[in-house]
């Protein structure tokens, strides 16, 4: 999906996030957002009125004291008292739709990651059990992730006011202004779904990057909204609710397509040098083995398999019904659910996971373990080595 397409499918996920909002009646959580933005509106507002006034009357007062006995520039005394407060006032209406809508993102951090959740269990069935400790995690990620994009938006906006400055290129830094504040605004929707992947920082602004149209898409919403005059209190409440659900159904609906199309044949008489699965990276080799033994790698990402053992059947794929491993010589199998269990790979996570299998038979879970029978022995005469690497990795 190219980045136009990706932006206009990200508008396209609000016709979706409309609809749960009013099938799930979650209209209960436009009270918070609302309440937050008219006091920090309003207090705001307050505050550059009163630090207005009193600015107003020190330059009146030393304006009057310039054009004492001048009575040709009396007139300046009354108008630039009146352009103080005008000046602070349009400042502040910029910071406010510039930064407010990170404050309020900030503030409402909690409330804003249980409604991804809830609207995850709606799209995909599964349920998040309880914790007070992945809670405050999640509420602190949401924190550093709307701190960081009001740092970088802040950074972007003092390149493009200087930018401005350059003939022709400046006619265009409003429009770029606006599209570098969507994404981040849309960064922080979508995090509030990405935090349940498990990604740190660094590989959510990976994730992010990868999708960047469909990401500006969904926070060229509530961008807009907060340029709407004295109506974005009320506007930002609704969308900033409607932004969150839709930047969840957004992810829901990346990973959907990620997961369904993964399912690759390898055709092991001719071996690709490197294959793609979704946003995964597949190198192959094959060669001879000498018989070292340590020269196997002991990485979590490259392993050698045992080229006659699994040659006749291969593919990399998500998780069927009926997936199995080999544990030891006697044949033993463990399926590969019971697998996931024990080693508490999240639920939200297993449909993603990819697998090198046969047909039911599962030689390598890619990051974990490898079934028995599949690595080198004595008898291997010739190695594949598979090396598996992802762009969030």
């Amino acid at each position: 999906m190219s980045i136009f397409e990706g932006f206009f499918a990200g508008i396209g996920v609000y016709g979706k996030a409309f609809q749960i909002l009013f099938t799930r009646k979650f209209f209960g959580f436009l009270f918070f957002p609302a309440l937050a933005l008219v006091l920090l509106f309003w207090g705001g507002s307050w505050l550059v009125s009163f630090a207005g006034d009193g600015l107003a009357e020190i330059v009146q007062a030393k304006i009057a004291e310039w054009v004492e006995g001048i009575s040709w520039l009396q007139w300046l005394n009354s108008t630039l008292g009146f352009l103080v407060r005008i000046v602070l006032k349009i400042t502040y209406f910029f910071l406010f739709i510039t930064f407010g809508g990170y404050i309020v993102l900030i503030i409402m951090s909690p409330v804003y990651s249980w409604l991804s959740e809830r609207t995850e269990v709606y799209l995909s069935g599964k349920e998040y059990p309880f914790s007070l400790r992945q809670l405050i995690w999640e509420i602190f990620r949401g924190i550093l992730i709307a701190f960081r994009n009001m740092i970088f938006q802040l950074l972007f906006t003092v390149f493009l006011f200087f930018c401005s400055f350059i003939p022709l290129i400046g006619l265009l830094s409003p429009v770029a202004l606006f599209l570098v504040s969507a994404y981040f605004y849309g960064f922080s929707f979508v995090d509030y779904a990405i935090e349940r992947k498990r990604f740190n920082v660094k590989q959510s602004v990976r994730y992010v990057n990868k999708n960047v149209g469909i990401v500006t898409g969904v926070g060229v919403i509530f961008a807009f909204s907060l340029m709407v005059p004295w109506f974005s209190i009320i506007a930002c409440s609704f969308v900033s609710i409607l932004s969150v659900i839709a930047g969840t159904v957004a992810v829901h609906q990346v990973t959907q397509k990620e997961t369904e199309k993964i399912c690759l044949q390898i055709d092991t008489d001719r071996l690709p040098e490197n294959l793609l699965a979704g946003e995964w990276k597949f190198s192959f080799k094959k060669f001879l083995y000498d018989g070292n033994t340590d020269k196997i790698p002991r990485k979590m990402y490259t392993k050698w398999f045992d080229y006659d053992k699994i040659k006749d059947s291969l593919a990399i794929r998500n998780r069927r019904k009926g997936d199995y491993f080999v544990l030891d010589a006697a044949g033993h199998h463990k399926k590969l659910e019971d697998y996931f269990v024990n080693e508490k790979i999240p639920a939200s996570h297993r449909d993603e996971q990819l697998l090198l299998a046969g047909e039911d038979e599962i030689f390598w879970i890619v990051g974990g373990r490898m079934a028995y029978g599949t690595g080198i022995s004595d008898a291997t005469r010739w190695v594949l080595e598979i090396t598996a690497s992802n762009s969030s990795h």
